[in-house]
């Protein structure tokens, strides 16, 4: 049967729809409908308007003579195009004078006739198909049944095509975003991390060239991270800061993929791309939760369909997705920065600190705590805290760990514990977590055995201060009380021949009151705040002249031997003072031998490094002279050595001691600012060694004048003593009980008088007001003061102004002349700065 015309053009219209499903890309579909509908419907031309998915633009194909003309994107603003959209049915136009505005272009014959075809996919337009013949009426108004049919078939075709094409392309996509996050997650290097990314993006394009630049901490500069066929003119050129970054910003503020399907719309610098022979563009800000981390750039030499939903939201999860690494690297950079903090101040901590669990294991230990039991702190991890700190199995019974775990309030306790070989202050407190349950426990051990030294000191101390201070207060009347019995059996002596039976009487006597005197000595020592008079005292020299006065009083079963070094320097010391010291601890060794033994007693010098000032901080480092006195006695116990320079203080029966023995070498020590060790076990003798500074400075000679002295004191037995004392040996003596009476016989005696000795208690004022009321009448007055052991602050003003010395009561006769000698040597007096010489 013979075809028709109509259906020869339908069967050949229904051959182009089936060659069309074979299309791989939108393009394909437009050029196959175009060419295939115009040459079997008989049009020389024709245009294709397709409307791009989620877009109001229209992709447009025109096809004339052979051969494509335009390519392009334009808004469906054309009159006929419009109409036709609306109408939704074939346009016909049987006669055109000018078919450029429905193609777009001029042609080089005179079109007839139009014809009009909306591509519909059921009540969805897809696009317009135009067809132009050059003679008129060709397209005929009675075909608009089949022009009909055919802009449905093939308009179901193309969105069957399109179909099919998208779930391809949703599929292909899907599977590079899994592959893109399978490789953000390699623990890989991120540079090379960003390198896979963008390889997988450019295959999922089929593209060759793109790049992925960083921006730094600062967000301002862009460096290469990651490249792909990328010439060196381009890869600088993003990275730009001039007018050349103008499309860089645009992209880093955009928020999503910016497409530039024509480069020649960029301005001339920009067209270093176009230049390069690159024809589309994509841009993709990687977008950080607070500002922009840098941007994906992708390059073709071919031009660029217009990216669909899908593909735009495939390059911005890209985008995030790289983001969202870079941003986990900063915060695990942080957090592994932060730990390493967190650790070296952990570990920077002087105190030993412990994290303990619910079951007192150590969870973490710091370098303190791992130094202390030089252990690593991975090996103090895992066990029982009581394990390290007490070395037991179970728990101290004052532990602050489990209080604090009863209670889950912070608690504090002092624990002395053999394990640690000292005090340590334990403080506990317990960490909570986000639930603010209780799951561990800080635990701070801090060492307070140098603390508790100190305080042992600083209590031994004031200790001694209280002994002073009662001493004090009895002592100007108590030596009164001694002056007056020596003073009155001096008087009897004088009358009485050493034959005489009563001379063995008085001469006990004075026994008695000088036992009573060096026992108050013994007390005052304590008062006298450290002040000593320094000399060069030969240390040997004192050590041979005791042991030869011991040797004649202790028993005969004990052995003295000395081992002294004869290179010795002078020490720095009160020869009175360190002959005290000597005797007091060799008689202590005497009494701890009631069996006999040995006494061991040797000196040599050493030198005492800065710790000697952490155990005495009165004593400095530098060279000392040691003297070491040892015996084979019966030892003491550690509670015992840790009193036995606390006054009053004895082992002994109470008739054999008076507990001042070793309390006097402590207050010896300390006001020669030296230091003392004591050595001592049960059944295993003693052992004390003194250090006593070395001296620095050479002492000067002393010469001797007498005068005419005065003697100013209340109490009359003691002038009258001083009197005849110092009248024996050819002085001038006058007597004053008072202030007043002094000033009275000052100012009669005038250039007479040589030397007053002033007590620095007198009737109505004081010691220093007298003092400067003999300066105001005679201002080169030499003045001797006299006073008991405790220094007042009155007798301390007055000898800071300039006065000739101090004589200490009570004193023997030989001290006073020694004194006074001394005193009248020295001519030279130094001017009052608190009299007016006027």
């Amino acid at each position: 049967m013979k075809l028709t015309l109509m259906e020869t053009q339908f069967w050949g219209v229904d051959s182009a729809v089936n060659s069309i499903l074979g299309a791989k890309n939108i393009d394909q579909v437009m050029n196959i409908s175009l060419q295939k509908v115009s040459r079997e419907l008989g049009a020389l031309a024709g245009v294709m308007l397709m409307f791009a998915d989620a877009s109001p633009d229209i992709q447009v194909k025109v096809f004339s003579e052979g051969r494509f003309w335009v390519e392009e994107s334009f808004k469906p603003d054309k009159k006929i195009t419009k109409k036709v959209l609306q109408a939704r049915v074939p346009l016909v136009c049987e006669h055109v004078e000018d078919a450029s505005p429905v193609l777009g272009v001029k042609l080089s014959w005179q079109p007839g006739s139009a014809l009009y075809i909306p591509l519909m996919a059921g009540d969805k337009v897809l696009g317009v198909m135009g067809l132009v013949s050059p003679i008129p009426k060709f397209f005929k108004k009675r075909c608009m049944p089949w022009f009909s049919l055919w802009g449905k078939q093939l308009g179901l075709a193309i969105y069957k095509l399109k179909s099919e094409w998208n779930l391809n392309r949703s599929e292909q996509i899907l599977a590079a975003l899994s592959e893109i996050t399978n490789i953000l997650g390699y623990p890989l290097e991120f540079d090379a991390t960003l390198q896979l990314v963008l390889d997988k993006i450019l295959g999922l394009f089929e593209l060759e060239t793109g790049a992925i630049y960083l921006l730094d901490d600062g967000g301002e500069k862009l460096k290469l991270s990651a490249a792909k066929g990328l010439p060196d003119i381009l890869q600088k050129l993003i990275e730009q800061e001039t007018e050349q970054s103008r499309f860089r910003d645009q992209i880093l503020q955009a928020d999503s993929a910016v497409a530039v399907t024509d480069l020649s719309q960029l301005s001339q610098t920009d067209n270093i791309f176009r230049q390069s022979g690159y024809r589309s563009f994509v841009g993709i800000p990687i977008k950080g939760r607070k500002r922009t981390l840098g941007v994906i750039s992708l390059l073709s030499k071919e031009k660029l369909g217009k990216l669909s939903p899908l593909e735009r939201d495939f390059l911005c999860s890209t985008g995030n997705g790289i983001a969202a690494n870079i941003e986990v690297d900063i915060l695990f950079k942080q957090l592994i920065h932060a730990k390493k903090e967190w650790e070296e101040t952990f570990d920077s901590i002087t105190d030993m600190v412990v994290i303990l669990d619910q079951d007192f294991n150590i969870l973490r230990a710091n370098k303190a705590m791992a130094n202390k039991f030089k252990k690593h702190p991975r090996e103090i991890a895992g066990k029982k805290c009581f394990q390290f700190l007490h070395a037991g199995i179970a728990h101290h019974p004052d532990c602050p760990c489990v209080k604090t775990m009863k209670s889950g309030k912070p608690c504090t306790k002092e624990i002395k514990t053999p394990n640690l070989r000292g005090t340590y202050l334990i403080s506990t407190s317990s960490v909570h977590n986000g639930e603010k349950r209780v799951n561990r426990f800080a635990c701070i051990i801090r060492d307070i055995t140098a603390h508790k030294i100190l305080e042992h000191q600083l209590l031994q101390m004031q200790k001694m201060e209280c002994i002073g201070t009662l001493a004090g207060g009895l002592a100007h009347d108590f030596n009164n009380l001694l002056e007056g019995i020596l003073s009155y059996a001096y008087f009897i002596k004088q009358n009485l021949s050493v034959e005489d039976a009563m001379y063995k009487e008085v001469e006990a006597i004075e026994n008695i009151a000088n036992k009573g005197a060096n026992l108050i000595y013994q007390l005052m020592d304590f008062a006298r705040r450290g002040e000593v008079t320094l000399k060069p005292v030969n240390l040997n020299n004192m050590v041979d002249e005791i042991t030869r006065l011991l040797s004649r009083t202790i028993n005969k079963n004990i052995r003295i031997n000395k081992s002294l070094n004869k290179n010795l320097l002078p020490i720095r010391g009160d020869d009175g003072q360190i002959q005290q010291l000597i005797l007091n601890v060799c008689l202590n060794a005497r009494d701890a031998m009631p069996e006999g033994g040995e006494i061991k007693i040797n000196t040599r010098k050493v030198f005492l490094d800065e710790e000697i000032s952490e155990i005495n901080p009165w004593a400095e480092s530098g060279d000392y002279i040691c003297l070491s006195i040892a015996d084979t006695g019966c030892g003491m116990d550690s509670q015992t050595q840790e009193k036995i320079f606390e006054p009053f203080f004895t082992t002994k029966q109470n008739s054999n001691g008076t507990g001042l023995g070793l309390a006097s070498v402590y207050r010896i020590m300390k006001n020669h600012r030296a230091h003392i060790k004591v050595k001592s076990k049960l059944g295993q003798g003693s052992t004390i060694e003194v250090y006593l500074p070395i001296l620095k400075k050479k002492p000067g000679k002393i010469t001797r004048k007498s005068e005419t002295i005065l003697v100013v004191d209340n109490e009359g037995i003691v002038c009258q003593r001083a009197q005849k004392i110092l009248m024996k040996r050819g002085y001038k003596v006058l007597l004053a009980a008072d202030a007043q009476t002094a000033v009275d016989t000052l100012k009669q005696a005038g250039e007479g008088i040589d030397l007053v000795i002033l007590d620095m208690v007198v009737p109505m004022v004081n010691g220093e007001q007298t003092y400067t009321l003999l300066k105001r009448i005679k201002s080169d007055i030499r003045v001797l003061l006299s006073s008991q052991q405790q220094l007042s602050e009155h007798t301390k003003r007055a000898l800071s102004r300039g006065t000739a010395g101090i004589l200490q009561k009570p004193y023997q006769p030989s001290e006073l002349l020694q004194q006074v000698e001394q005193a009248l040597d020295n001519r030279d007096t130094p001017p009052d700065p608190f009299i007016n010489s006027d």
